[in-house]
C-alpha cells in the first residue's frame, strides 16, 4: 500500500471533495468491483439487470426525493503527473429516483442496455467524478488509485479508502488498507499429502480469516474460519484464501495459494506434470448456482438460447450461453511445481459449438478492473513470446477438437497447427498446453492461448484500443466491428472491387491497404491445412489507425488437417478454387440465397483473395512464397518433427486427461486421429502443387507451366536466404520452383560469418531481360507520334503503359494482358501502334547470345537505339510514317538474335511500330521475350562471387552458398565508420518530415563515413545501454538497409517495427535524458559502434534536432533549431538535415583530373546554364550555372565565362570559389572585377538586357592557351512565377528603386538583404497563403536568409528597417 501513501495521503484540511448544494451527494465510489456488489434482482429474475459486478458510484440524498433524469456525470482520470484529464461524460436519460434520506447506486461498465448503467467506465488509476444539474456543479469527489475489494468515499469531513458499504452508511476513511497475510514455510504449488501450511499475519487487533473451497474469506462466512496460528494440514488438493481484518479499516488484499496434491490420474501417468498447471478458483455459487452460475446448463433459471449455433439447441435456454457474464476468479500458474503467477481476473465463457463439451473455454480478463497496479498478468506464459504483457488470456478446450468423448478429434490440433507458423510472418496465437484445475478438481488437458481481439494487438504491438481497428467475420452478415470503425476496410474493398486488378498500380495500391507479406503467408497456411471453417468464418483483421495496413490473425483452425471429411476437409481439395468461392460451395465460402449457398460475386467472404489473384504481381509473389514454405515450413519432415516435439511435451498429460474421462487408449502417440493428421499433411503435398499451378496459369500466369527441382544449401548452419526478395528461413531448401522464371538469391550470413561465393551446378543458364512483366510505353492513335520516337532522348512519358501480350481480338479469342483501344469505328481501326521499352543489360551475366522472340500480327519494324534492326511483313521501301503491312498475317512468331555491336553496356532503347494490313482487321498482337543465354555444360559447377545470384531457371537447379568466418575485430573495423549523426526527438506535423505512412514520428540518422557500401542488417539499435539488443535491424529488406559511402539512412523511433525495416523498437523522449546506441554483436557480446545522447535539461525546441557539425562526432552535440547561429567566423542557419550532411560541411576536394584533356572533358560534360538576370534595379546582375555531372567540380582559377566570343577570357572564376557538388548550382554575380567577396563570386562580364544570350565556357590548363569548351543559350530570368504546368515563366522586373536590395531573386538557397547604411530591424518570410515561415531579429545593415529547405514557388519577404517597411515577392527554384 506504499503507493497509496505516496499518491494519496489524507489531510483533513485538504478539500479532496466538494459539495456545493445540500441534497444529493457523491458518497462512495468503487471502480474495482470484482466481487463485492452484483447488479442483480431481488427475488425474481430481472431482465433489466446485468448480473455482473460493474464499477459503481453511490449517491446519497439528504433532502426530498429527486429524479436524476437530466443530470450530467463527468469523469476525469488521474495522470501520472498528478493532473486530472477529462475522460468521459454523459447525461442521464432515465427516470432514476433517489429517495429522501436514501442511497442510489449507478453502474459504470458501458453496458447501457441495462438499468442504471452508464456509457463509460471509472478509471482505476484514480480520478474525479462530478455531478451537474442544469450546467451547475452539484457535487464532486476525487479519489486515488484503486484496488479490488475496497472503495473510496466520504466519512464525515474526510475522504479516503474504506470497506465497501453499498446502499448503507459508510465506514471510516483511511489512507491505506490492512497488511496482506503471507504464506510462511511451505509455499503454494505441488505438495505432498500431509503438508502443513502456516500464515504470517498482522499483529495487534487484526484477525485473519481463511477458506479452503475457493470462496473469498468473509467474517461470518459459512466456509470461513479464523486463523489461530495452528498449521493448516493439506489432505487433498486445497486452495487457501486468506484475508486480514482490523476493525473498520479497509481489509487486506486476499492471499490465494493452491496446494496441489498429485491426483490418481497423474499418478498412473508418470506421477507428475510435464506441462504447466493452471488453477482457477472462485465461489462455487458463481459456477453452478441456478441464478448466477455461469457454467450451468441443466437447471438454469437465468439462461438464454445461444444465438448462432444449432449444435447447442439441445440445451435450450442455459446460463452457459450468457455471452456477457463475468465472474470473479483467481488465476494461478504453476511451473515445475511452484506457483509463478497469481492474478485476480474476471472469467467469461467463450466458444460456439465447443460449449457443448464437458469442459468449456474461458476468457480470463485482468485489466483496470482488478486494480491500478495489476492490470497485466505478471508474466508471459508463452515460451515463444516471453516479453509480451497480457491483460487477458484464453483457456481453450480445443474448440472442435475439445470433445472429451472422442479423443480422435485430437485436443491439441489447433495449437499444433499454429505452432507450424512461428517462423512465418503471421499473427498467430501463442500456445501453451496446460493441466487445468477448477477449485482443486482436475478438469483435463487445455490450451492456454492469446486472445484475438484488441488485447492481442496491445500485447504484440503495444497499440491501445483507441489506436486500432479490429474487425471480425460474422458469417451471415459480413465483417463487423470489434473495435474502431469499418471505414478503412470499406475503402479497401471499394478499391479492390472497382479497379482493374491486372495492373501494377493496382498491386501497389492494394499494398497500401494490406500488409501483403503477412496476408500471403496467412493464406498459404490456411490453404495447406485445408481449413474449410474459413474464409467466411474465423476471420479477424486489425490495423493501426495511423494509415496502417491490415493484418490477419489466425485462430480456430480446428477443421484443418482433416477433422471433418464431410465438411470437405480432405487433402485433395482445391483450396484455391474454394477460397475464391468457386468450388465446392458451402456455408463458409458461398452466398446464401433463399436458404441455399451459391456461387456468386461479389462475395464478401472471398472478395479480397478473388480480386488479388487476378493481379500478375500478386500471382508471382504468392507462388514464390508458397514454394518456399512448402519446401521448408510445411515440408513433411518439419511437420512431423513439430508434432513429435509437442507429443513428447503433452504425452503424460494426455494420458491423465484420457483416464479422467474413462478412455482405454491413453497414448497420444498411438491415437488414430493423430496419425490421420500426419497422413493428411504428407498427402497434401501431392495435390497442392498441381492445384496451385493450374489455378494461377488459368488466371494469366503464362510462365507457370511446369516445376523444376530446386535445391539450395549452405556450408554452415543458421544461414538464411532471400529468394526473389522473400525470406527462406533455413540454411537449406529442397523443393520446387517455376521453370523459366528469373531467380534472385541473396545470402543472409549468421553472426560470425560473411558470404564468400556461390557454387552453382552446371545448367544452360539464361536471364529474360524482357518478359511478360516488362513495362512498355505505347502510342496507339490515328496519327503517328511527333519527333524521333526511336531515339534514346525521346520523351515518351505521356504514352500509355502496357505489359505482356498487347493488342486486341474482336472475336474474343485468346488472352491479352493489355487490351489496346482501337477507337469507336470497328471498321476503321487505327492502323499503327508504336512501342518503346528500356533494355537494361547493366547487371546481366556475360551472355553468349541474345535471342529475341516476337509474336506479332500483321507486321512490324524494330529499332535498337534508333537503328532499324529488323522488319517483318513490311515493304522495304516504306518508312514508318506511312507503313502498312504487306498482307494479313495472323499471330506469327519470329526469332532474331541481337548483335553485340548494336548494344551498349547499360540501358538500350528498343522501339517498334506494329502495322495492320487493313483498318477492319479483327486482331492485332505484340508480345516480346528476350532471352540472354549463358551456355554452361550440364553437370559442371561454376562459381559466382557476386553477393546477389541472378539467373533464369531453365532446368533443375542446385546452388550452394559458401560462407567464411568473420572475425570480431574485422567486423568491428568494417562497421567503425558508422556514425549516429542526427536525431530529432520532437518531430510533429509542423514539419514535412514523414514516414511512408505519412506519420510525423521522431527520427534519427546513421551516416557512413567510409568508402565502402555497408548493409546495416544484423546490427542492433537501442535506447537502453542495459539492453543493447533491443531492436535488431532486419535482413528482409537489404535494399532499405544498405548504406552507400558518405550516405545516410534515417530510422523512425516509433516503437512500431511492424511498419517496416527502418522503424525502431523504441521511442525518443524530448523532456528527459535520451540516448541511442548502434551496436554489433559478436561471440563476446555486444559492442557499441556509435552513440548519441540528449540531455533533457536542454529543453530542445519542438521539431529541432541535435547532431554533429559536418557529420563529425564530438563530445557535445549541436542543436539544429531553425535559427541563425555563429559557428567560428561564420553565421550558420541551423536547420535539420535528414538524409543529408549536417552543416557547415565542406565537401571533400575532388580528385584532380590527370591531364588537361580530362579536365576539359569533365567541364564540357557537366557544366550547364540555369538562368541569368540582367538590368537589375536592386543588387547586381547574376548568372546561375549547374553541375549536371557525377563528380564534384572545382572551378577556381580554371574556368572562364564570357558573353563575348571575341573575349573568351572576360571572367575567370577566382581562387577560393566553393566547389560544386553533383546536381548542385552556384550563383555568379556581375562585378567590375573578377573576385571573391566573402562567399560570393563576382565576374567581370556583362549580361545583355535581352530575353536570351549565349554563355561561353572556356578553360585554361597550366601554361596552355585558353581553349573554348562550348557555348550554351541562356534565358533571362529577372523575375518568375510558375505557369499552370508548374514551369517558370518570364515576367518583367517587379522591383522598384529603394534603399533595400534583395538578391539574387530568384534564388536557389541564400537571399542577401542589404539596406546600405540603414539598419535592418527584422525580416519576415511568408508563403503564398500568408503563413509566417520565418522571422529574424537583425539589427544589422546586411543579413542572409537561407530558403533552401523550402519548396519551389513564390514567397513574400517583409523587411523592417529603421526608416521603412519593404515587401518583396521572392522566387525560389
Amino acid at each position: 500500500m506504499d503507493k497509496f501513501r505516496k499518491l494519496w495521503v489524507i489531510v483533513v484540511s485538504m478539500l479532496l471533495s466538494i459539495q456545493v448544494y445540500a441534497g444529493v451527494k457523491i458518497n462512495e465510489v468503487m471502480p474495482c468491483n470484482i466481487s463485492t456488489y452484483m447488479d442483480r434482482g431481488s427475488g425474481e429474475i430481472d431482465p433489466e439487470r446485468s448480473y455482473n459486478f460493474p464499477g459503481w458510484l453511490e449517491l446519497y440524498n439528504e433532502g426530498e426525493e429527486i429524479s436524476l433524469k437530466g443530470y450530467k456525470i463527468s469523469h476525469c482520470k488521474l495522470k501520472k503527473n498528478g493532473q486530472l484529464e477529462f475522460k468521459s461524460s454523459c447525461v442521464i436519460d432515465k427516470d432514476i429516483k433517489v429517495g429522501a434520506s436514501s442511497y442510489q447506486i449507478l453502474f459504470f461498465d458501458e453496458d447501457v442496455q441495462f438499468y442504471k448503467h452508464m456509457p463509460f467506465k471509472l478509471d482505476s488509476d484514480g480520478g474525479s467524478i462530478a455531478l451537474y444539474k442544469d450546467g451547475e456543479l452539484v457535487d464532486s469527489l476525487r479519489y486515488g488509485a484503486m484496488e479490488t475489494h475496497i472503495s473510496y468515499g466520504r466519512s464525515g469531513s474526510n475522504a479516503g479508502y474504506m470497506n465497501p458499504t453499498p446502499k448503507s452508511e459508510n465506514s471510516a476513511a483511511y489512507d491505506r488498507r490492512v497488511q496482506k497475510p503471507k504464506f510462511s514455510g511451505q509455499l503454494p504449488g505441488v505438495v505432498s499429502e500431509g503438508t502443513k501450511v502456516t500464515l504470517d499475519c498482522a499483529s495487534g487487533d487484526a484477525k485473519t480469516y481463511y477458506t479452503t473451497d475457493g470462496s473469498e474469506p468473509k467474517i461470518g462466512g459459512e466456509s470461513t474460519s479464523e486463523y489461530l496460528s495452528s498449521p493448516i494440514e493439506i489432505t487433498e488438493t486445497m486452495i487457501i484464501k486468506a484475508r486480514t481484518f482490523d476493525g473498520d479499516k479497509p481489509a487486506s488484499e486476499i492471499l490465494t495459494g493452491t496446494f496441489l496434491v498429485v491426483d490418481k490420474y497423474h499418478k498412473d501417468c508418470g506421477n507428475g506434470f510435464t506441462v504447466p498447471i493452471v488453477s482457477i478458483s472462485t465461489d462455487e455459487e458463481y459456477l453452478y448456482d441456478p441464478e448466477i452460475g455461469f457454467l450451468l446448463t441443466e437447471g438454469s433459471k437465468n439462461g438464454v438460447s445461444h444465438p448462432n449455433s444449432s449444435c447447442l439447441s439441445k440445451f435450450g435456454s442455459a446460463n452457459l450461453f450468457q455471452e456477457n457474464w463475468k465472474r470473479p476468479v483467481v488465476f494461478e500458474y504453476i511451473e515445475d511445481g511452484k506457483v509463478t503467477m497469481v492474478q485476480e481476473a474476471e472469467a467469461s465463457v467463450m466458444g460456439g459449438c465447443s460449449r457443448e463439451w464437458k469442459v468449456v473455454s474461458l476468457k480470463l480478463k485482468a485489466g483496470s478492473k482488478v486494480g491500478s497496479s495489476k492490470k497485466e498478468f505478471s508474466k508471459s506464459p508463452f515460451k515463444d513470446k516471453p516479453n509480451n504483457k497480457y491483460t487477458s488470456l484464453h483457456l481453450r478446450n480445443g474448440g472442435n477438437g475439445g470433445n472429451t468423448e472422442d479423443l480422435n478429434v485430437v485436443r491439441v490440433r489447433d495449437g499444433f497447427m499454429q505452432s507450424l507458423v512461428k517462423d512465418m510472418n503471421i499473427d498467430y496465437q501463442a500456445y501453451q498446453p496446460v493441466a487445468y484445475y477448477l477449485n482443486g478438481k482436475y478438469m483435463g488437458l487445455m490450451g492456454l492461448r492469446e486472445r484475438t481481439n484488441e488485447d492481442y494487438v496491445e500485447s504484440n504491438y503495444g497499440l491501445e484500443e483507441e489506436d486500432i481497428d479490429v474487425l471480425k467475420a460474422k458469417n451471415s452478415e459480413g465483417m463487423e466491428v470489434s473495435n474502431g470503425t469499418l471505414d478503412a476496410y470499406n475503402e479497401m474493398i471499394e478499391f479492390l472491387e472497382n479497379n482493374d486488378p491486372t495492373t501494377k498500380e493496382y498491386y501497389e495500391t492494394a499494398c497500401k491497404y494490406i500488409d501483403m507479406d503477412e496476408y500471403i503467408d496467412y493464406q498459404i497456411f490456411e490453404h495447406f491445412i485445408v481449413n474449410t471453417d474459413w474464409p467466411g468464418n474465423n476471420i479477424k483483421i486489425w490495423r493501426d489507425r495511423k494509415n496502417g495496413k491490415f493484418r490477419w490473425i489466425t485462430y480456430d483452425t480446428d477443421f484443418g488437417f482433416g477433422l471433418y471429411s464431410h465438411n470437405n476437409c480432405v487433402p485433395d481439395l482445391n483450396t484455391f478454387e474454394f477460397a475464391v468461392g468457386e468450388s465446392p460451395i458451402m456455408w463458409s465460402n458461398g452466398v446464401k440465397i433463399s436458404g441455399n449457398y451459391v456461387r456468386q460475386q461479389p462475395n464478401w467472404k472471398v472478395t479480397i483473395f478473388y480480386h488479388l489473384t487476378k493481379n500478375p504481381q500478386f500471382q508471382e509473389k504468392f507462388v514464390n512464397k508458397a514454394l518456399i514454405h512448402l519446401g521448408t515450413t510445411f515440408s513433411f519432415g518439419r511437420v512431423k518433427a513439430e508434432w513429435e516435439k509437442l507429443q513428447k511435451e503433452v504425452e503424460a498429460e494426455f494420458c491423465a486427461f484420457a483416464k479422467k474421462y474413462g478412455h482405454d487408449n491413453t497414448s497420444l502417440e498411438n491415437l488414430g486421429g493423430a496419425k490421420h493428421m500426419l497422413e493428411f499433411a504428407e498427402e497434401r503435398h501431392k495435390h497442392i502443387y498441381g492445384h496451385m499451378q493450374s489455378f494461377f496459369h488459368e488466371l494469366g500466369y503464362s510462365q507457370f507451366t511446369e516445376y523444376v527441382d530446386f535445391k539450395l544449401t549452405s556450408n554452415i548452419d543458421n544461414a538464411k536466404f532471400l529468394v526473389n526478395d522473400d525470406l527462406l528461413n533455413s540454411s537449406s531448401f529442397e523443393g520446387k520452383q517455376v521453370n523459366g522464371i528469373d531467380i534472385k538469391l541473396y545470402p543472409v550470413a549468421p553472426r560470425g560469418y560473411i558470404f564468400k561465393k556461390w557454387e552453382v551446378e552446371g545448367f544452360i543458364g539464361a536471364t529474360y531481360p524482357l518478359n511478360s512483366q516488362t513495362e512498355w510505353r505505347y502510342f496507339y492513335q490515328r496519327n503517328s507520334p511527333e519527333g524521333d520516337w526511336t531515339s534514346a532522348e525521346y520523351d515518351d512519358s505521356d504514352w500509355s503503359i502496357g505489359r505482356g501480350k498487347m493488342g486486341y481480338n474482336t472475336s474474343k479469342d485468346g488472352h491479352y494482358d493489355t487490351e489496346l483501344d482501337f477507337g469507336e469505328k470497328s471498321l476503321d481501326k487505327y492502323m499503327r501502334a508504336y512501342f518503346r521499352t528500356t533494355l537494361d543489360l547493366t547487371n546481366e551475366y556475360k551472355y553468349d547470345s541474345l535471342q529475341l522472340k516476337i509474336d506479332y500480327d500483321d507486321g512490324f519494324i524494330l529499332y535498337l537505339n534508333g537503328k532499324e534492326i529488323c522488319r517483318r511483313n513490311i515493304a522495304a521501301e516504306l518508312n514508318d510514317g506511312k507503313v502498312v503491312a504487306d498482307q494479313n498475317d495472323n499471330d506469327l512468331t519470329t526469332t532474331i538474335y541481337l548483335k553485340r555491336e548494336d548494344l551498349i553496356a547499360g540501358k538500350n532503347i528498343l522501339a517498334a511500330v506494329l502495322c495492320q494490313k487493313n483498318p477492319d482487321s479483327s486482331d492485332m498482337t505484340w508480345k516480346v521475350d528476350l532471352k540472354a543465354i549463358r551456355e554452361e555444360l550440364q553437370g559442371t559447377t561454376f562459381e559466382d562471387a557476386r553477393l546477389t545470384y541472378k539467373s533464369t531457371i531453365s532446368g533443375n537447379l542446385k546452388v550452394n552458398a559458401i560462407f567464411e568466418k568473420y572475425e570480431c575485430d574485422e567486423m568491428r573495423k568494417d562497421y567503425s565508420v558508422l556514425v549516429l549523426n542526427e536525431m530529432a526527438p520532437s518531430n510533429n506535423s509542423e514539419t514535412d518530415i514523414v514516414d511512408e505512412y505519412g506519420i510525423h514520428s521522431d527520427w534519427f540518422e546513421i551516416y557512413n563515413s567510409g568508402d565502402d557500401t555497408l548493409n546495416l542488417a544484423g546490427l542492433y539499435l537501442s535506447d537502453d545501454k542495459e539492453d543493447l539488443g533491443k531492436s535488431k535491424i532486419t535482413f528482409l529488406h537489404p535494399d532499405s538497409t544498405t548504406i552507400l559511402p558518405k550516405g545516410f539512412i534515417r530510422f523512425w523511433a516509433d516503437n512500431a517495427t511492424y511498419r517496416g525495416a527502418l522503424h525502431a523498437d523504441f521511442k525518443l523522449g524530448n523532456e528527459s535524458n535520451t540516448a541511442i546506441y548502434l551496436s554489433s554483436k559478436c561471440d563476446d557480446g555486444y559492442q557499441i559502434i556509435s552513440k548519441m545522447m540528449y540531455k533533457g535539461a536542454d529543453k530542445l525546441p519542438q521539431n529541432a534536432s541535435i547532431g554533429y557539425l559536418c557529420n563529425t562526432p564530438t563530445e557535445d552535440y549541436f542543436v539544429f533549431d531553425n535559427t541563425y547561429k555563429e559557428v567560428g567566423d561564420s553565421i550558420l542557419f541551423a536547420a535539420s538535415t535528414p538524409g543529408a550532411s549536417n552543416p557547415p560541411c565542406i565537401e571533400e576536394s575532388p580528385e584532380e583530373p590527370s591531364d588537361c584533356d580530362e579536365l576539359k572533358y569533365e567541364f564540357h560534360e557537366a557544366l550547364d546554364v540555369v538562368r541569368y538576370a540582367s538590368n537589375q534595379t536592386t543588387g547586381p546582375d547574376w548568372l546561375v550555372i549547374k553541375n549536371s555531372g557525377t563528380k564534384v567540380l572545382d572551378l577556381s582559377g580554371k574556368l572562364y565565362i564570357s558573353t563575348d566570343v571575341t573575349d573568351l577570357a572576360a571572367g575567370l572564376v577566382p581562387n577560393g570559389c566553393k566547389m560544386i557538388a553533383p546536381n548542385d548550382s552556384i550563383v555568379l554575380y556581375v562585378g567590375e572585377v573578377s573576385e571573391l567577396r566573402g562567399d560570393s563570386v563576382f565576374l567581370s562580364i556583362t549580361l545583355p538586357n535581352e530575353d536570351s544570350t549565349l554563355i561561353y565556357f572556356s578553360v585554361k590548363c597550366g601554361e596552355e592557351s585558353i581553349d573554348s569548351l562550348k557555348a550554351l543559350n541562356a534565358f533571362r530570368y529577372d523575375a518568375v512565377e510558375e505557369d499552370e504546368n508548374g514551369e517558370p515563366t518570364i515576367l518583367e522586373n517587379t522591383f522598384s528603386t529603394n534603399t533595400v536590395q534583395i538578391y539574387p531573386n530568384p534564388t536557389e538557397s541564400m537571399l542577401n538583404i542589404d539596406a546600405g547604411e540603414v539598419k535592418i530591424v527584422s525580416a519576415y518570410l511568408y508563403d503564398a497563403t500568408g503563413r509566417l515561415l520565418r522571422s529574424l531579429e537583425v539589427n544589422k545593415e546586411k543579413v542572409q536568409l537561407n530558403v533552401s529547405q523550402y519548396a519551389t514557388g513564390t514567397y513574400y519577404l517583409q523587411v523592417v528597417t529603421e526608416n521603412e517597411v519593404v515587401q518583396r515577392k521572392v522566387l525560389k527554384y
